[in-house]
């Protein structure tokens, strides 16, 4: 799969873990930074076909993204059957341009040279956390709160919780500057203390292995984490 930009290809991976667990696809995943003989940049995401369901759920996923999806071995690659082509599509002579990958499309041919590598886990690192939409809920001083996160996001989340403690809290309105000397009546902000488990989820049938989620239960925290 190719991408113009990185926003896409956040998008992509955002989309296929609604579907597909990641962790599956480590072994064989690789995100390399590219750049095609025009000149321009673009992020190239190969997976392994290891089956016709992935490959569809990959060419699907990654059209919804803003991307194209390929399909071939060695350094050339022809585009993947869509609508218009439910057998799939052929090159119709083979590329001699210089380059690492060759991508064979409708209306052209690319030809890419591959600049580095762009691992799974500092792609996640450079991404932020975001609050779902959603209504915000009151939460009773002696309730117990539960957070889950897939586990690949386990260390994103604690070191989120890291940094939401160590924040300085919200502006307060201010009455009255105390006098000289006086000792403040602010207290201290208090520690995060957290409990984490792993947790292995109920697996669809006997042949496919439970998805594998973080569950942590915050016990004292800022209020705006």
């Amino acid at each position: 799969m190719r991408f113009g930009a990185i926003d896409r290809l956040v998008s992509f991976f955002r989309l296929l873990s609604a579907e597909q667990s990641l962790d599956d696809l480590q072994p064989g995943l690789r995100i390399l930074q590219a750049r095609a003989s025009a000149g321009t940049r673009e992020a190239i995401v190969v997976l392994p076909a290891g089956s016709s369901h992935m490959g569809e759920t990959s060419a699907r996923v990654a059209r919804m993204a803003g991307g194209q999806t390929f399909t071939g071995n060695g350094k050339h690659f022809v585009q993947y059957r869509d609508a218009r082509a439910p057998l799939g599509y052929d090159a119709a002579a083979i590329s001699q341009e210089p380059g690492d990958v060759i991508f064979y499309g409708l209306e052209h041919t690319v030809s890419y040279t591959v600049e580095s590598e762009l691992p799974l886990q500092k792609l996640l690192l450079r991404l932020s956390l975001q609050r779902q939409h959603g209504r915000a809920r009151e939460i009773d001083a002696g309730a117990v709160l539960y957070l889950t996160a897939r586990r690949g996001l386990g260390p994103m989340l604690a070191e989120y919780f890291y940094r939401a403690q160590s924040a300085p809290p919200p502006a307060a309105p201010v009455a009255q500057a105390p006098a000289r000397g006086a000792a403040s009546s602010v207290p201290p902000p208090q520690p995060l203390r957290a409990s984490a488990a792993l947790c292995d989820g109920s697996p669809e049938s006997a042949f496919h292995a439970g998805t594998a989620f973080l569950a942590v239960s915050p016990r004292v925290g800022p209020a705006r984490a």
